[in-house]
């Protein structure tokens, strides 16, 4: 009855699992009662070893036909292709930010105009990222990601005066290799190795409140990127055992040099872990916890007057954070569209929240995330 009942539940969801792992022995009345009664030890031998209720039928590793064979989309680098293989991806996110933090306490706006002239209020960030991957062997994938970014900052003044401070453009490179370690089983490890590139703009421009409408350099917050060579660092292991997939992906990032600005930005440190649960092949939902922790900056541009707003003084970069996230990955396997649409082309979505933030000095207060994807392989 158990089989029966997963059988009629794989059909109706089209889980793309071909019939036969899922198919009941065509066995008439008569013939069942004949086994049952002569055959009872051979039944439940073979009840105990079939595998075809769960997904432990699937290849262990490389099976990419599984909505959760990929991490949260707020991953990046955590998987990889067989030799011949490649993969285009966009990712959308967007993030928020209110209010001013010092420490791990919010603050109001009059505590930070009591040190600064300007404070920032609000902001936000957009950010557009291209994705290609590709597989000249099975035991390495090379990947290639640009990022256009939007960002903007609401401030006020002393005076009460509003503002509002605008960037947009490209951001960073990054070209990465990630080597395969081992695959035993349903474990699988590889190597992140990453160069970062300079693409980004660090002198971008605008007004604000007291540049008496001459465009000024914006704080080091509203630039593109980094303005210097960067590597990362790090390994990927995921498993998987029937409906339960899991994960971690720790990376430390280091800047190369100072940037013509006069300042290298600091070094940071992250570590993923998620659980995801695929209740059909196709569909899978994972909750995700980051921790972060990144350095200030070294040196400082000397376009910035730091005693102007706590955005411009280099103080006051450097956090800890702690974020929970929630996600859906969503694959599209062959025949579940008519016409053979999107087939094998995934979506994903995931809603981050922070649930530590320790800064130093002033900063803005971050919000929430949201992260939107699209994929495909070929």
């Amino acid at each position: 009855m158990y089989r029966l009942a997963i059988s009629l539940i794989a059909t109706l969801v089209g889980a793309g699992l071909s019939a036969q792992s899922f198919a009941m022995p065509s066995t008439t009345h008569k013939q069942l009662r004949l086994f049952q009664s002569a055959h009872v030890d051979e039944c439940e031998c073979e009840h105990e070893g079939t595998s075809d209720l769960h997904w432990d039928d699937m290849p262990e590793t490389g099976d990419h036909s599984r909505a959760d064979s990929h991490a949260p989309i707020g991953v990046m680098g955590d998987h990889m292709h067989h030799a011949g293989e490649f993969m285009l991806g966009y990712r959308f996110m967007l993030m928020e930010m209110r209010g001013m933090r010092e420490g791990t306490s919010l603050i109001d706006k009059e505590d930070v105009l009591d040190d600064y002239m300007i404070t920032p209020t609000d902001g936000s960030m957009a950010m557009h990222m291209f994705g290609f991957m590709w597989a000249p062997v099975d035991e390495l994938t090379i990947t290639v990601m640009t990022k256009v970014i939007d960002r903007h900052m609401d401030v006020v003044t002393r005076m009460g005066v509003r503002d509002r401070m605008h960037a947009s453009g490209l951001g960073d490179t990054g070209v990465a290799l990630l080597v395969r370690a081992f695959d035993i089983g349903s474990h699988h490890l590889h190597l992140n190795l990453k160069v970062g590139l300079p693409t980004g703009a660090i002198n971008k421009k605008d007004t604000t409140p007291m540049s008496g409408g001459k465009r000024v350099i914006l704080p080091y917050q509203m630039q593109l990127g980094t303005g210097s060579v960067s590597g990362t660092f790090g390994f990927t292991y995921t498993a998987n055992w029937s409906l339960l997939s899991w994960g971690f992906q720790p990376q430390l990032t280091v800047q190369g040099h100072r940037n013509y600005r006069g300042y290298r930005v600091g070094n940071r440190f992250q570590s993923d872990a998620w659980v995801a649960v695929a209740p059909v092949r196709w569909a899978s939902v994972s909750v995700r916890a980051r921790y972060a922790v990144w350095t200030s900056i070294y040196g400082r541009d000397i376009e910035l007057n730091k005693n102007m707003t706590p955005a411009a003084d280099d103080d006051n970069i450097g956090a800890k954070r702690i974020d929970l996230g929630v996600g859906l990955n969503l694959y599209i396997p062959k025949g579940l569209l008519p016409f053979g649409a999107l087939d094998g082309q995934r979506l994903a979505f995931e809603f981050t929240l922070p649930v530590m933030q320790a800064v130093n000095g002033y900063q803005m207060n971050a919000e929430w995330a949201l992260t939107v994807g699209w994929q495909w392989a070929f």
